[in-house]
């Protein structure tokens, strides 16, 4: 699963396109036995290509597992969003896409322009109720 998430960030940081922003559907059980890469080199590189995960958990409804937390770990860390399958693919799908309809693009000047990861959190200044789902940060890369 994680050398699928790599690949997948991969290709959408070779074709990317400024009008488009890169999502990530991740259909699992969030186990992983095989793959090379970890779960947070998978993160890394979804953030690198600045693809948000939105995870879909193939695990039984009411049934957390340590797949399922990896999954939503996955998600958050990218901005992305966390469903389980006992949604319904109806559901599941509406709720995706008013998720990308509705979402917004916020822009701010770089604080440092140190080379590496730099965390960000978005918080709510007047109305404390509201949730933000952001990535956790973003990479800063040498410029040439």
């Amino acid at each position: 699963m994680f050398d699928a998430v790599v690949f997948a960030a991969k290709q959408v940081s070779e074709r990317r396109d400024p009008l488009v922003r890169p999502v990530i559907i991740l259909f699992s059980d969030g186990a992983d036995t095989v793959s090379r890469n970890s779960a947070a080199a998978a993160v890394q590189a979804a953030i690198e290509s600045n693809a948000q995960i939105y995870a879909v958990d193939l695990n039984k409804p009411g049934f957390l597992s340590k797949g399922s937390s990896t999954l939503q770990g996955m998600a958050d860390a990218t901005g992305g969003r966390y469903f389980t399958i006992g949604e319904g693919a109806v559901k599941l799908l509406g709720d995706l896409l008013e998720d990308l309809h509705a979402a917004y693009v916020v822009t701010y000047q770089l604080p440092s322009r140190d080379i590496g990861f730099h965390p960000v959190r978005i918080l709510p200044t007047r109305n404390l109720n509201l949730r933000f789902r952001c990535r956790h940060g973003y990479y800063q890369r040498m410029v040439n």
